[in-house]
């Protein structure tokens, strides 16, 4: 089984099983917002974002999936940064943690 490290979390899954999957099962929460798992995987939300170690930009977490690439994969939240970028259009329509 491939090995995953969550934040500092080890935690070994069965390949195919998103890192969205994994997290959710370990009770790691990753924000999400298009995910359901009786629907396919869209991933246009963005919301669930995250930094793998290896990979030159952020990917979404509903739609890697562990085993891809190399055996063992660091992953880090960086919903946070997301969550909390002002829309380009100057509107409030992305809520912060204190609002």
């Amino acid at each position: 089984m491939p090995l995953l490290k969550i934040d500092s979390l080890e935690i070994e899954v069965e390949k195919g099983t998103t890192v969205l999957q994994a997290a959710m099962v370990n009770g790691i929460e990753i924000p999400y917002y298009c995910y359901h798992p009786a629907l396919e995987i869209v991933g246009s939300c963005r919301m669930c974002l995250v930094e793998v170690e290896g990979m030159p930009k952020l990917q979404v977490s509903c739609n890697t999936f562990v085993g891809e690439a190399p055996p063992e994969r660091k992953i880090e939240g960086k919903y946070d940064m997301v969550v909390n970028t002002p829309h380009p259009s100057g509107e409030g329509c992305i809520l912060t943690p204190d609002q």
